[in-house]
């Protein structure tokens, strides 16, 4: 397993449309930040802390900062955003209950949502000034607030509808 170190950056980002890639995707390492993956096409499977993920369009990948991760790309063509990010982006009171969440989020209702937060951060990202950090901040923890709201919403109904 290999260390991937992210170039000196508290946010790295990324974008790749339609890329038709070997499928065997990224051998096993690890990164000094976490890092957020967004599949808009095709499908992989993502191999995370000896567990395996089946990922489709619209999931979200959560993995944190030194977790041995590889990923296997089933179809030759995809989409797909990731970010990779220091702590400084996530918000604070998002921090313990992400753990729940890790390391595949599932939620066809979000993706409209997801994606127009992704473009937006790419907007940001390709055209960076002084501002531009803050603002990153402000679409990652968006991003973080919508995942956490809506885990939390379909545990309390899946809670409640147990209860029943």
């Amino acid at each position: 397993m290999s260390y991937r170190k992210i170039p000196d950056k508290d946010f790295y980002y990324e974008h790749d449309k339609d890329i038709s890639t070997k499928t065997e995707g990224a051998k096993s390492h690890y990164h000094n930040l976490f890092e957020i993956y967004f599949l808009t096409k095709g499908s992989c499977t993502y191999f995370i802390d000896n567990k395996v993920y089946e990922v489709i369009p619209g999931d979200i990948v959560l993995i944190p900062e030194g977790v041995p991760h590889s990923i296997k790309y089933k179809s030759v063509k995809h989409s797909r955003f990731l970010i990779n990010c220091s702590l400084k982006y996530i918000p604070a009171s998002v921090g313990p209950l992400i753990n729940n969440m890790l390391y595949l989020y599932r939620n066809p209702n979000l993706y409209d949502d997801l994606l127009s937060i992704f473009t937006a951060i790419s907007k940001e990202y390709s055209k960076p000034d002084d501002l531009s950090d803050d603002i990153l901040v402000c679409y990652t923890n968006m991003l973080f607030f919508l995942l956490i709201r809506n885990f939390l919403n379909s545990f309390a109904f899946s809670y409640l509808s147990f209860m029943s």
